[in-house]
């Protein structure tokens, strides 16, 4: 990942001897392993997981966390960057605007014709 891209940190906590657990280092393998992820690993009793949010969803780290026998009470710790807030509220006109539909050219202007 290069310095531009938005991270944002997911920290789970696992106990206090978290770091000698063999599922927690089966977990740090299997997040390791997939695309999105930057970094994964025990800081005292709380596992923390470094992603990138436009490859990887906070619901899919969890669900690896899930696969790998941890179940995580989620404590979401990075703060949201300007541009996730930007596409955020992008999203929010767009379902406003839309009405939830998707954007259809043959729906445009429709009001604007002759019947």
């Amino acid at each position: 990942m290069n310095q531009d891209t938005p991270r944002e940190r997911l920290t789970v906590t696992v106990g206090e001897n978290a770091a000698a657990s063999d599922e927690i280092a089966d977990a740090i393998r299997a997040l390791s392993d997939s695309r999105g992820i930057e970094n994964a690993n025990v800081q005292g009793s709380e596992l923390l997981v470094v992603y990138d949010p436009f490859v990887i969803s906070e619901e899919a780290v969890g669900e690896r966390l899930r696969h790998a026998g941890i179940t995580p009470a989620t404590q979401n710790t990075g703060k949201r960057s300007a541009w996730r807030r930007f596409i955020d509220r992008l999203a929010s006109e767009n379902k406003s605007s839309l009405g939830g539909k998707p954007l259809d050219c043959c729906d445009l202007n429709k009001s604007n014709r002759p019947q």
